[in-house]
């Protein structure tokens, strides 16, 4: 149950929305398990990762990143404010 609204006092069944539903996608492996607990079934046939691989997706070198900055916001590096971005 979830409680809500502005006193509280709302309550949603979460597993009897989700048998509802034709197709639930949950995030990660922990989220679909958790969700078939709670609907007594297997509802929850498909999850999507919950994260990044760092291995692709990374932070650009700083000086990278002021570049993009300054080409986006139109400042010169030795502008104030550029490095606050």
């Amino acid at each position: 149950m979830h409680g809500g609204g502005p006193n509280g006092n709302f309550e949603l069944d979460w597993a009897e929305q989700w048998r509802r539903y034709d197709t639930v996608v949950a995030y990660g492996e922990y989220g679909q398990r958790h969700i078939n607990e709670l609907c007594g079934g297997n509802n929850c046939r498909h999850w999507i990762h919950h994260g990044v691989d760092t291995s692709i997706y990374h932070p650009l070198p700083r000086e990278e990143q002021l570049q993009i900055k300054g080409d986006i916001f139109g400042l010169e590096e030795d502008d104030v404010g550029l490095e606050e971005f």
